[in-house]
């Protein structure tokens, strides 16, 4: 029902259908109004919710992060790769020592190796 018909029912003088049609109308605008704060309602509720579990998500995995591998699997990689970089200092101490001791350079081991190379092979000939 609309207004028209509610004005003309007034001036027909049909005082039943004009109590009808006006609570049909005022009970047609309540529901649509209650739809849309239904609508309304739901999207900030379910649009916090999901902002919320974001953040909560975002928290976990920073905590998860910081205290390191979890599965057995991730722990041993990580295991490996800590042997594997500590090996690797190691490593180029020794060389960073052994360059010292021997006070020249790589390309002077380098030169000596190969003197040392050509000499045993003009001793041979």
């Amino acid at each position: 029902m609309d207004a028209k018909t509610i004005i003309d029912s007034v001036a027909s003088g049909k005082a039943l259908e004009v109590k009808e049609s006006l609570n049909s109308l005022l009970s047609a605008r309540a529901f649509d109004a209650l739809d849309a704060k239904k609508i309304e309602l739901a999207q900030a509720l379910f649009s916090t919710k999901d902002q919320i579990q974001n953040e909560n998500i975002h928290v976990l995995s920073r905590l998860l992060r910081a205290a390191g591998p979890t599965s057995p699997e991730e722990r041993d990689r990580q295991a490996r790769a800590d042997y594997a970089k500590k090996e690797a200092e190691e490593a180029k101490k020794k060389a960073e020592e052994a360059k010292k001791k021997s006070g020249g350079s790589s390309t002077q081991q380098n030169s000596a190796a190969k003197r040392t190379a050509l000499h045993f092979r003009e001793e041979k000939s």
